[in-house]
């Protein structure tokens, strides 16, 4: 029997960080190239939590709220998301440079 395929929902908080992250890269650094391959990793690996949400280490609570965030590390670039299992939904909620204190910002 096949598995459901899990919806990926990509929070607005994701989408305006990975859109900063884009155009320093290619505006600052003068690295369209690079940006559009980080760009195209992390939607690479975004696609593998349909099947496989499950594959990404889990990291500790770091607030009141019974949510749990796992984490993909997409070369400089800490990605992380909440898997709903009774929606069948995963929430990219946050990106964040991997030397930041990510934690912090949560």
């Amino acid at each position: 029997m096949k598995q459901r395929k899990l919806k990926i929902v990509l929070m607005p908080k994701f989408l305006r960080s990975l859109e900063k992250i884009y155009e320093y890269i290619f505006f600052e650094l003068y690295a369209p190239n690079a940006a559009d391959r980080i760009y195209e990793k992390i939607f690479k690996e975004l696609k593998r939590l349909e099947d496989s949400p499950l594959i990404h280490m889990k990291i500790e609570n770091t607030n009141d709220f019974k949510l749990y965030y796992r984490k993909i590390i997409v070369k400089n670039y800490i990605v992380l998301y909440t898997i709903n299992e009774d929606k069948s939904e995963v929430y990219v909620t946050h990106i964040f440079y991997s030397k930041s204190n990510y934690r912090t910002k949560l």
